[in-house]
């Protein structure tokens, strides 16, 4: 029976950094502190499945975000969900997940809720402001994967950032949504909250 063991974020970050990188097959259990179950398939090094509960795919990266610590226990060679799943490449994920870690560690953690993004809009334009909204916006049209362009866009923007900076934060943004017509409501969105 594999080996159980408990795991603060970051270490789960390194736990499925080394099974990717040492080329393993299995399926990564994740048990939360609510009891709630989280299954990552790798396979041959590379991510090919996730699930939390009931969701699955990338959408299943969220739950992960939320985790203070858990369990977890690999299972070599088995892999338990179908995969079909459409999800970015095992780089991305990881690189999600080591950005979900940064945010963390340093109290902008993420996803951002609702009342977070408004209290903070409410101190004006502060970086860590326009970055909340900027994420939230973009998360609608992009998923999760948002949040890891926004932060490589934002990193080096003054606090306040000015308006040049953010339509240049916003034209990379439309780059990688390659649809003009979302990158357009994206704008409008973010320009009409930042009023």
């Amino acid at each position: 029976m594999p080996q159980q063991t408990n795991q603060t974020l970051q270490g789960l970050v390194s736990l499925i950094k080394r099974h990717c990188l040492e080329n393993d097959t299995g399926t990564l259990f994740l048990i939360t502190e609510k009891s709630a179950t989280i299954k990552l398939v790798i396979d041959e090094g590379d991510i090919i499945a996730l699930s939390y509960q009931s969701i699955r795919g990338s959408d299943a990266l969220l739950p992960i975000s939320q985790l203070r610590s858990c369990k977890t226990r690999f299972y070599k060679g088995v892999k338990l969900l179908p995969t079909t799943q459409k999800l970015p490449s095992t780089d991305v994920i990881l690189d999600e997940l080591e950005g979900i870690t940064y945010n963390q560690d340093t109290t902008q953690f993420l996803p951002l809720q609702q009342n977070t993004v408004d209290a903070a809009k409410g101190v004006g334009h502060a970086l860590q402001s326009v970055l909340a909204i900027v994420i939230e916006e973009t998360t609608e049209f992009m998923g999760p994967f948002a949040s890891v362009l926004c932060k490589k866009y934002m990193g080096e923007l003054s606090d306040p950032p000015t308006q040049d900076q953010i339509h240049t934060v916003l034209s990379h943004l439309a780059k990688d949504i390659r649809d003009e017509e979302k990158s357009m409501q994206l704008e409008r969105n973010i320009m009409l909250r930042l009023k």
